[in-house]
């Protein structure tokens, strides 16, 4: 009898040990990515209900997902929204139904977590971010160029076709002002004077910009921003440059080239389309240690000057004059004294938006194999 109590005993803890055992182990499910409206982490979600997604792991046969439960953090590391548990084989399109409005260009975190077929719970997932996208007050920044619109003395309209030396209007396009067609740098020195502790750049170059902070390029994405017809709509990007600011002296520098907003044919003349000279939109919004804030938005202060390419179309390609590089014009410490102050532009007619849609970006690379010197 005392035997057999002893094994009752044995096989009780046994039990418990195996259940204990399964919550701190968990199932055999594993969280190995997790989105926000179908990115890793986004910066201009514009949804106040943003749908999220996860993907599962397992080294088990016929594993799956009986259930999940979500939590959203603020910044301040607040919970804001737990779900609870919720049964369910989603694990896409999972909307936010928290009752906590979401505020234009906060950033926020969540996690998940699951439970598999047999009702163990998985590890939560690592928080991950997203933030929303801002307010159109928020960017108060002006539109910059070289020249304005007037100055360019680009033709009524936005539409021009035909042959130049066949058409009636060619004549406006041989007036136009060399500026209105020029690849221009634009730069911007300031200081960080504290600790940063947050910093995220809302920019919008037309037709393509680069953008570089201390002479680095803020991302990987390329012909930014994406098309579209600039008189219903302007799309902007946003970069987190938490890391590349510094203490002292910080540049913001900008590569601003024609894109598809200022098509003025040349070598192709099937089609000459402008919406005006290239122009810049940028605000960058700085977060300090120690809660303050700052703001350095385009505007009178920022100077240009010509860039390398003496020539770019869409079609036309690129002209690169290597005898107008500056090295170090994205960097501190540069003298920009023969630099020239840039001018405030009138802003495209389109309505300025988030770009949601993913980057174009560079898959391959073929290095030059041999290169002769002409002239």
């Amino acid at each position: 009898m005392k035997f057999r109590y002893k094994s009752i005993v044995f096989l009780a803890l046994l039990i418990v040990g195996c259940r204990y055992a399964g919550t701190v182990y968990a199932a055999d499910l594993k969280i190995v990515k997790t989105t926000c409206e179908y990115q890793e982490s986004p910066l201009l979600v514009d949804d106040g209900a943003p749908r999220f997604g996860w993907m599962l792991e397992s080294e088990q046969n016929g594993s799956e997902q009986s259930a999940y439960a979500l939590e959203l953090y603020d910044n301040d590391n607040k919970r804001i929204w737990a779900s609870g548990k919720i049964r369910s084989h989603e694990s896409q399109h999972v909307k936010y139904i928290g009752n906590a409005v979401l505020v234009p260009g906060a950033k926020y975190h969540w996690r998940v977590r699951v439970w598999d077929e047999n009702d163990r719970p998985a590890a939560w997932s690592e928080k991950n971010s997203f933030r929303m996208a801002p307010a159109s007050g928020q960017l108060s920044a002006k539109w910059v160029g070289a020249i304005t619109k007037a100055q360019s003395r680009l033709p009524e309209g936005r539409h021009f076709h035909g042959l130049a030396e066949t058409s009636e209007k060619a004549e406006q396009w041989r007036r136009t002002h060399p500026l209105s067609k020029q690849s221009i740098y634009l730069r911007k020195s300031f200081a960080a004077d504290r600790k940063v502790a947050d910093a995220i750049v809302y920019v919008s170059g037309l037709g393509h910009y680069e953008l570089t902070l201390n002479g680095e390029k803020t991302g990987d994405d390329v012909f930014n921003p994406l098309w579209s017809d600039y008189d219903k709509t302007v799309y902007y990007n946003a970069y987190d440059v938490t890391r590349l600011l510094k203490r002292g002296e910080n540049v913001l520098g900008v590569l601003l080239g024609n894109g598809f907003y200022n098509e003025q044919g040349g070598r192709y003349k099937k089609m000459q389309v402008s919406f005006g000279p290239p122009t810049l939109l940028l605000t960058l919004q700085v977060t300090y240690a120690d809660g303050t804030k700052e703001t350095i938005t385009s505007d009178e202060d920022w100077k240009y000057a010509f860039s390398p390419l003496v020539f770019n179309d869409m079609y036309g390609g690129e002209d690169y004059d290597a005898r107008l590089e500056q090295d170090g014009w994205n960097k501190p410490g540069f003298d920009d004294s023969q630099w020239q102050p840039v001018v405030v532009q009138e802003a495209p007619s389109g309505t300025l938006l988030p770009q949601q849609a993913s980057p174009v970006k560079e898959m391959d690379y073929f290095p030059v194999k041999s290169m002769q010197r002409i002239g």
